[in-house]
This record gives C-alpha cells, sequence and structure tokens, in this order.
C-alpha cells in the first residue's frame, strides 16, 4: 500500500491532486496537510512514502519547509508541485533536498508518472536514479547539481 501526503494550503488544489492521483494509482492512502504545522507533525508522527508538496512564494511551503522535512525525515521523498514551470525554480528545489517537481499546469499528464517514478521500481534510492527521476520531470537536466546521500 502506497502512502501518501499531499500538502498545500488551498483545499481546491489538494482535493485536485487526491482526485488525480486515487484514480491513476491502485492501492494508495493519501493524507492531505493544509499547513507547514500540519506538515510538520504529519511527517513527524507517521510514515509515508512520499511528500507531494505544493511550493510557493507565500506562507512557509518553500524551500526552507523542505529543509526541515529533510532534517526530520531525510529519507523521505518529496515532489514539488508549483505554479511555474520555470526550470532554475526547479533546479533550486532539487538543490535543497527534492526528488522531483512538477508544475501545476502539468499535473493532469504528468503527477501519477512523477509519484511511481519515484516511488516506484524504477527508483533504487540512490544518487543517480534520483537525479534521473528529477531530470525526467523538468527541460533542462544539465541544472539538477544535487543528489541525494
Amino acid at each position: 500500500m502506497l502512502r501518501l501526503l499531499v500538502a498545500d494550503s488551498q483545499a481546491a488544489v489538494r482535493r485536485g491532486v487526491v482526485e488525480l492521483l486515487a484514480d491513476e494509482l491502485k492501492s494508495v492512502v493519501i493524507a492531505e496537510a493544509s499547513s507547514a504545522g500540519e506538515t510538520l507533525a504529519l511527517v513527524a508522527s507517521d510514515r509515508w512514502d512520499l511528500l507531494i508538496l505544493h511550493i510557493s512564494a507565500a506562507g512557509r511551503f518553500n524551500v526552507d519547509l523542505l529543509k526541515q522535512l529533510t532534517a526530520l525525515r531525510p529519507l523521505l521523498p518529496v515532489l514539488a508541485l508549483s505554479d511555474h514551470s520555470d526550470e532554475e525554480a526547479a533546479a533550486r528545489f532539487i538543490r535543497a533536498g527534492g526528488a522531483g517537481h512538477v508544475a501545476t499546469d502539468q499535473l493532469p499528464d504528468r503527477l501519477a508518472a512523477a509519484v511511481l517514478s519515484i516511488v516506484g521500481e524504477g527508483n533504487d534510492g540512490s544518487p543517480d536514479s534520483i537525479r534521473r527521476t528529477a531530470c525526467s520531470f523538468r527541460a533542462e537536466p544539465d541544472l539538477i547539481a544535487r543528489s541525494r546521500p
């Protein structure tokens, strides 16, 4: 059973992500967090296969939160959702510890594939595997300079 945590301050976005994933994935449990505090509490209190984190300039859904999450659960992969398809923003997220990035306008076509690529059979947790996953969801792989220990 795949366990996913979806974190976004907007209920409509969370609902849409949950519906997309529930339609595409088999045997999945999906929980939701609506704030940075709730996200940190759920990550601390339970085990997740993947955190799907909507990053934005507003609030604490950003790279600083990712750093706190990584310190709390270093092996928890985090997939960023962002309103920007900006390659540099994706690269910053990956360098900060993220496992991948999908722009919100690409969610219907790419979200389930990104989740499966990160947590599925194609990812053995090695730095090369994580880098390949991150690159497959961005246009410019050479911007990825970070690898996970």
